[in-house]
């Protein structure tokens, strides 16, 4: 199967999620699995098919009881102790 690689804009518009989203679930590790493409804020992030499929195939759930159960396996960074502070993360601008 050929890898088809998206970057962080595309991966977000196919996640129906904002790319700023994407790019705080990058800061806080909470994310699905990413490529950076070299050293550098100026190096460009991809994602796979695969890859943001099988992280969403992790968060599906039958019931919002089962939530409970994902997020004690730390798949969703939703606490403030486990987010940094917006001010705190460094924004790249391109």
């Amino acid at each position: 199967m050929e890898k088809t690689y998206l970057r962080s804009a595309e991966a977000a518009e196919y996640m129906r999620l904002s790319p700023r989203t994407l790019e705080d679930m990058r800061c806080t590790g909470c994310g699905p699995k990413y490529y950076k493409t070299g050293p550098g804020p100026k190096s460009h992030v991809l994602y796979t098919k695969q890859d943001l499929d099988a992280w969403l195939e992790e968060r599906h759930v039958r019931s919002t009881s089962e939530m409970q159960h994902v997020a004690s396996r730390n798949l969703f960074a939703t606490s403030a102790s486990t987010r940094p502070d917006r001010k705190s993360v460094k924004r790249q601008i391109p």
